[in-house]
């Protein structure tokens, strides 16, 4: 009887609890409209994509499906590359900077849902927003306000069609901003270049020995003579990247190697 019973429990079933999907907002319908909209910011958000959160994150994630367009934060089980530094990034609104930021990584739509902000702080941001030249309120539906991020935010980059450039390696470079610079240069006809970094842009050309490149973006503490640029070349220098141009008389680079300490034996062969 008792090992009836067990086998019953056993092939039971139950119906698991699901999510209940709330109807969309009605600024997703048109955000599916607006074929001008790249990439889009929906804030509030927190800092940290755990709990509430995270629920959150998904939920904006499952409501892409009315507009398709692309989101700066995600989810599909892990973290994707770079959500936690523009996580970071963004408490610091209101700030110009962080628009200068945003603007880099190629957002230019900002969501702003006032019925889930602290009201106090809807205030102080929305002063902000209608006050700075980076950005311009493009529209308002429903409970939502739409910002867009003018062009005053994206900083020219002078770099030419069919120029080179050398991408650094160096684990010090912030990856997020280095990716939204990597394609916009490739965008514009730039020849990228760049070795062993392939963990937040595709590879990249493989260098030459003694190639000398137009540009170069290193990180801030890099030594640019190290890859021939002069520490006088700096066109642009922003969240811990650095932009130089290539000396005109420049004509090779080489690195040459260190001699390791007790790399050759000490004892010397005598004929």
């Amino acid at each position: 009887m008792i090992v009836g019973m067990i086998g019953l429990i056993e092939h039971a079933s139950f119906p698991l609890p699901l999510a209940t999907i709330p109807s969309p907002k009605p600024v997703y319908s048109w955000l599916g409209s607006q074929s001008d909209v790249r990439a889009v910011l929906e804030l509030p958000a927190g800092a940290i994509p755990r709990g509430a959160e995270l629920e959150r994150i998904v939920m904006r994630q499952f409501l892409q499906i009315y507009h398709w367009k692309p989101l700066v934060t995600g989810y599909s089980g892990v973290v994707p590359f770079g959500t936690i530094d523009v996580l970071r990034q963004i408490q610091r609104l209101p700030d110009d900077e962080t628009i200068r930021f945003l603007a880099l990584i190629g957002v230019d739509t900002l969501i702003i849902h006032c019925d889930e902000f602290d009201p106090e702080k809807l205030t102080h941001f929305l002063a902000w927003a209608d006050n700075t030249p980076l950005l311009q309120r493009r529209d308002e539906i429903g409970d939502a306000l739409i910002y867009t991020i003018t062009p005053q935010a994206n900083p020219s980059i002078p770099v030419m069609k069919g120029a080179s450039v050398f991408v650094s390696s160096d684990e010090r470079i912030p990856g997020i901003i280095a990716l939204g610079l990597i394609q916009r240069l490739k965008a514009e006809g730039a020849l990228l270049y760049g070795s062993q970094r392939t963990r937040y842009y595709p590879g990249l050309r493989n260098p030459q020995a003694g190639q000398v490149f137009d540009y170069g973006l290193l990180a801030t503490d890099e030594d640019p003579l190290r890859y021939g640029f002069d520490a006088q070349g700096v066109l642009l220098n922003m969240h811990g990247l650095v932009l130089y141009v290539r000396d005109p008389g420049l004509r090779a680079a080489i690195d040459l190697a260190q001699p390791v300490p007790r790399q050759f034996h000490r004892r010397i062969l005598r004929n």
